[in-house]
This record gives structure tokens, sequence and C-alpha cells, in this order.
């Protein structure tokens, strides 16, 4: 088994990160399994999203703690989420893994966490997803969780960009997606 990677994607919302995970992981299901055999020199991925917990931790209808007032709630919401996200690596990890983290990671601090993972059997990939800003909030405009072109823009004016601390991984990766 080759060295595990946990790849930790960054970008804004609508940037195309979802979009690169599922052209990555089909790609990479058929680079294991191209043939009808198990390449057993591929480490089998999976894919964690703060998305999908987050939706799934949250009453039907709505998409982000925020749209709840009470704050308390949204504490809860947002602990639980990130504990959870770094509870799934570990299983991941620990089944002999590869790991694909689907999450915006704008600032140094937030993929900063995911150093302890690092060590002689798993490398840390960075993975900047860069776009356009007016083709990422025409993209977000079409789609069914709306975040707003001001939330973007704001968290454009957040983005600590990747590729100002490259020594932070084993491997960074820059993607334009158009």
């Amino acid at each position: 088994m080759k060295k595990q990677k946990l790849m930790i994607l960054q970008g804004l919302p609508a940037s195309g990160k979802s979009t690169f995970v599922k052209n990555y992981m089909n790609s990479r299901n058929f680079q294991m399994h191209g043939n009808g055999k198990r390449n057993h020199d591929i480490n089998p991925v999976q894919y964690v999203s703060s998305d999908e917990i987050r939706f799934n931790c949250l009453p039907h209808g709505i998409y982000h703690e925020t749209e709840i007032p009470d704050q308390g709630f949204q504490h809860l919401v947002n602990n639980l989420v990130w504990e959870t996200v770094h509870e799934q690596i570990t299983l991941f990890l620990m089944g002999n893994n590869d790991v694909i983290l689907d999450a915006t990671n704008l600032q140094r601090r937030w993929w900063m966490e995911y150093q302890k993972y690092r060590n002689d059997e798993v490398a840390v990939v960075g993975i900047q997803i860069q776009s356009d800003l007016s083709r990422i909030i025409e993209r977000d405009a079409k789609r069914d969780r709306i975040v707003g072109k001001e939330i973007i823009e704001q968290m454009e004016k957040d983005l600590e960009p990747m590729v100002n601390y490259q020594q932070d991984f084993d491997k960074l990766i820059i993607i334009n997606h158009p």
C-alpha cells in the first residue's frame, strides 16, 4: 500500500470543489477497478464533506445553521460538524484509505488543524481550486443551496490562498476551474 493522502480542498462556495471531487472519484474508481480486478497499488479514497454533514444535522429545509436565530444552536451545530469531520478523517485513515476533504478552508488556521494527521504514513496535500469571482457568483445563483453574492465577496476578502503557505503541505496542487 502506498503512502496515504489527506487531500484538503480550498475554494469559495461554487468554485468547483465538489465538481473536482466528483471527477477525481470517478477517475480513481476507474484506476482501481478499470480492468475488473482490484488494483492494490492504489489506496481507496473516502470523501468527507462539511456541507453534507451540516445538511444532515439541520432540520429539513434549512441549509445553514445561521438561518436559525438561536446562537446556542448555531454553535452546537458548528461544533458537531467539525467534530464529525475529524472523526471521519481519523476512521478513514485508520482503514488505510486516502481522504479528500471538501470544505472551503479559507484561512490557514483552518487547514493547520489537519497537520496532526501528517506523519510517515500520511501526506497532507493541499488542493486550491481557483475560479473567476463573477463565474462563482453566477454558479452560486443557480444552486439549490445559495450562499449569496455578498457572503461570497466577503469570503473572497478573507481568503488566505494555500499557494502562499506551500510549506504547510507535502504537495500543493492549484486547479483553475473555468
